[in-house]
């Protein structure tokens, strides 16, 4: 994959550094950026659906689009200085998001990130991405009672998890939170840690199933027979 292809439009501000997705084509996007300008936080106000210390995550709609913004906050100083010579959560999301579309894997597509800047130090990251409409696949299993309602699904988070290995993407966080169901597609989310090797290893391929295993561990007492199923197509192949 081209590099050129994952490289934001780079907006320069005082204080402040603002990357645009080349491929948008949206109207509000220049209002996008005077408002961030004016305030960081001004899509901050609609519907908070995750704060913690790290991080918060708000649902948005501006124009016709529906929007993630994800921040990440600034936990110390530690966490401050660790980004300058870290590869930032939220670029990580962004050049992931490329690669996976690349790949023909869905998941959202970024449309802005956002670098506040105190004394030429990353302060607080901001991620603008698409909303996927549908439901957490935890959730989704949850209404299915019946194999032949799940084992569609479940087949293609199998076939997805294979796929990742195959290409020698690790998530580092596979679990049912971070994919989402929609008109029976699988979408790969938070991709905060995701990694890609430089060659395809047994090893790494084992680490991700085992987490995913590790991470249903839950479906034992709930669906034993999908925890079951997915624990024999990707364990025991």
């Amino acid at each position: 994959m081209h590099s050129e292809a994952m490289q934001p439009k780079i907006l320069y501000f005082w204080g402040l550094k603002i990357g645009i997705n080349p491929n948008s084509t949206w109207p509000e996007i220049e209002e996008m950026v005077k408002n961030i300008r004016e305030n960081t936080d001004h899509y901050f106000k609609q519907k908070i659906i995750k704060n913690d210390l790290a991080t918060t995550v708000s649902q948005e709609k501006i124009g016709e689009h529906e929007l993630i913004i994800k921040r990440i906050n600034a936990q110390n100083l530690f966490t401050i200085i660790r980004r300058f010579f870290c590869f930032s959560r939220i670029k990580r999301n962004w050049k992931f998001a490329h690669i996976l579309t690349y790949h023909h894997i869905d998941t959202f597509t970024p449309i802005m990130m956002v670098d506040k800047k105190v004394l030429g130090l990353s302060y607080i990251n901001y991620l603008y991405m698409t909303k996927i409409d549908g439901v957490e696949a935890i959730a989704y299993f949850e209404k299915q009672s019946d194999k032949a309602q799940w084992q569609p699904i479940a087949d293609k988070i199998i076939a997805l998890i294979k796929k990742l290995n195959a290409l020698g993407l690790r998530h580092r966080d596979l679990n049912l939170s971070n994919m989402i169901i929609s008109e029976d597609k699988v979408f790969l989310i938070d991709l905060d840690a995701m990694k890609q090797e430089k060659r395809v290893h047994a090893k790494f391929c084992k680490k991700e199933i085992d987490k995913f295993i590790e991470n249903i561990e839950h479906l034992k007492q709930k669906n034993s027979e999908l925890y079951h199923y997915f624990y024999h197509e990707l364990e025991s192949r």
